[in-house]
């Protein structure tokens, strides 16, 4: 029987592979993040805006000198993206102020945003607010962007000019047609100007560039083939429970998002509280790796119309041409208008107070990121065994010692430096009361085992150390098996007897409760900083101890990750940690995800180790060697989501 996180995780496999098979089928309501706005409310003011066919000047991209691609702290493991999709063509000038504001804020706090555009915008500023467009090409914090909106007969259930039956060449044909000139917006057919996406390009010159669009899943290669032969570098989705940063569809990198904060439907709340609900919901799903994006979404009606111009006149009506412009959403009163301003300001002042855990990126940084991740993440592999201090489930010495001689030989194959490395978790009862345990101790020290500290009482953390010692071992920083709500506690040194301390630096096997009940234990794998005992599943750059991430303990698991970090886009950081558990007392591997153990014995663990130190990504190494090579590779925090 497979566990639910095991099946949570193929389920997550299978969308991938859907995507890059099949197509991807995103929400209609919106393609450059979040749905149109406010619920649609139309008035009947006629509109005098007619669709847009410009003469094109010459092309000059820019090139600034500074580009803000990603704010904050270096080696954070949250991160946020600010998005304005400007798409409405009913009130051009106020689309085109809001725009201009939000620069201004984003230079006001340095902080990076990626603002869409429509080709219909686009067209829009570049023939009646040039200066507007300059800035957005020219600012040090704008990443521009495209995404698409109906009428295009590619966007997601508005196939109204049949493209789906047609061959592949006359799709081709037709999209590169679409993004090669402005549409007309009554019509929906491309008009003789040029524009779309190849005249976003034009005026981003190499600069990443996200195309953000949806398309029905008959349609959704040809449109993805397109903007990547056309220069796009990334593409969204809407439809996938999470994507992780590097995660890739038909060529093109997918925009990262654990969490899709609609930031337009809460005016009148706190930004800080809607953001931190926003992690700490990132935090919790299974799957997600870090760095953790949480997506902060806007679009240039939020701020002044009841509705979106592209609802009112596309998803309101019938789905076919010709269109009326002639009915335009109705405004917000000057109170509406103000509440979403001052919200999403304080989620800009949030981010900027926050810089010391928390990174802002843009599509350019997500870009950079992504390409300066390794190629191939190295997988670190630990075996680790509790001893507690009930007698009841105390070891055989003799066959706890012949296990580790044979545990300690196996993996050394390949390039591996040495074979499988191994510590021990003794819980004071068992340090005091084993007749045998001196011998244990030195007879395991030797071969390489090491001794960590686990203890279920606070006031026995320094007296197993000592013990250890005086037993003729010597004691780790490692604090094996941690209650989350005594994380902050383990960060000061313990008293000992004697004036003797002893300061964790690392810590593994974090559980909820001390009861290992079901969904105590936390299975996630890689490492970070744990920010506290509440936020303990985020990342802080400046905390003290290192969580090493265990993953569910079991033989399969380690190697299924080992195979997705060659295979599998996702991973991005250097280096990640996983580990296998023995019970002490069958001597066979635990079953954490069941709170039981397996029947995997010593031959199976060889059989395993065989194979995975034959893997140029996994390396042999101790709970307390992981957390240094981990430090000595920067820090990065590397943190797969993982549930009982």
């Amino acid at each position: 029987m497979l566990s639910q996180r095991v099946l949570r995780h193929l389920a997550h496999l299978v969308w991938i592979w859907g995507l890059a098979m099949a197509g991807m089928v995103g929400l209609a309501g919106c393609s450059g993040g979040g749905g149109g706005g406010a619920s649609a409310s139309t008035s009947s003011t006629t509109s005098t805006t007619t669709p847009v066919t410009p003469t094109t000047p010459a092309v000059t991209p820019s090139v600034p000198g500074v580009r803000v691609m990603r704010a904050g702290a270096e080696t954070a493991g949250d991160w946020l993206t600010f998005t304005l999709n400007v798409q409405d063509f009913a009130y051009p000038e106020r689309s085109a102020a809001t725009v201009e504001r939000v620069i201004n804020l984003h230079e006001q706090y340095q902080l990076p945003v990626d603002i869409y555009l429509t080709d219909n915008t686009l067209a829009t500023f570049e023939t009646s607010y040039p200066e507007l467009l300059n800035r957005l090409r020219n600012s040090a914090y704008v990443g521009l962007n495209y995404h698409i909106r109906p009428p295009k007969p590619y966007y997601t259930g508005y196939d109204w000019a049949g493209l789906s039956s047609q061959s592949q060449s006359d799709q081709l044909a037709s999209v590169r047609n679409y993004e090669s000139h402005v549409t007309d917006l009554v019509t929906g057919l491309p008009t003789t100007a040029s524009g779309g996406f190849v005249r976003l390009k034009q005026l981003t010159g190499n600069n990443a560039v996200i195309a953000a669009f949806q398309a029905d899943a008959a349609l959704y290669p040809v449109v993805s083939q397109v903007f990547r032969e056309l220069g796009a570098n990334m593409g969204i989705s809407h439809a996938a429970p999470y994507i992780n940063l590097g995660t890739q569809s038909l060529g093109l990198n997918m925009r990262p998002e654990h969490y899709d904060l609609l930031l337009f439907q809460s005016p009148g709340q706190s930004a800080a509280s809607l953001i931190e609900a926003g992690f700490v919901a990132a935090h919790g799903t299974a799957g997600a790796v870090s760095p953790f994006v949480v997506g902060v979404k806007m679009h240039d009606n939020d701020f002044f119309a009841q509705s979106s111009a592209w609802t009112t006149t596309y998803v309101n009506a019938p789905r076919r041409p010709p269109w009326s412009l002639s009915a335009r959403s109705g405004l917000k009163t000057e109170a509406e208008m103000a509440a979403q301003w001052t919200l999403y300001e304080e989620a800009l002042a949030w981010a900027s107070a926050n810089r010391s855990h928390v990174a802002v990126a843009n599509g350019l940084g997500l870009n950079a990121a992504i390409a300066a991740a390794p190629s191939q993440p190295t997988l670190y592999v630990a075996g680790t065994m509790h001893i507690e201090s009930s007698p009841k489930r105390w070891p055989n010495p003799d066959q706890l010692m012949a296990f580790f001689q044979r545990a300690t030989a196996i993996g050394r194959v390949g390039s591996q430096a040495n074979g499988m490395r191994w510590s021990i978790g003794a819980d004071i009862g068992w340090l005091n009361g084993e007749k045998r345990a001196a011998e244990i101790v030195r007879t395991l020290s030797a071969l390489g085992v090491e001794w960590d500290v686990h203890v279920h009482s606070p006031s026995d953390r320094a007296a197993a150390a000592q013990r250890i010692i005086a037993l003729g071992g010597t004691p780790t920083t490692v604090l094996s098996g941690v209650q989350v709500s005594d994380i902050d506690s383990v960060r000061v040194a313990q008293s000992g007897s004697a004036g003797y301390s002893w300061q964790a630096v690392s810590m593994w096997g974090l559980v909820r409760t001390g009861s290992h009940s079901a969904g105590s234990e936390d299975l996630s794998a890689g490492l970070w900083q744990p920010r506290s005992s509440t936020d303990w599943q985020a990342h802080d750059p400046a905390a003290s101890l290192v969580a090493v991430g265990g993953g569910s303990r079991a033989l399969a698991e380690a190697e299924t990750l080992a195979v997705q970090l060659v295979t599998s886009k996702g991973y991005t950081a250097p280096l990640y940690s996983t580990s296998i558990m023995v019970d002490s007392y069958t001597l066979t591997v635990s079953d954490a995800v069941n709170a039981g153990t397996s029947t995997d014995g010593i031959d199976a663990i060889e059989t395993f180790a065989s194979r995975m130190g034959a893997r140029t990504n996994v390396r042999w190494a101790s709970l307390s060697e992981i957390a240094r090579a981990w430090r000595s590779a920067g820090s990065i925090p590397s943190r797969i989501v993982g549930t009982q």
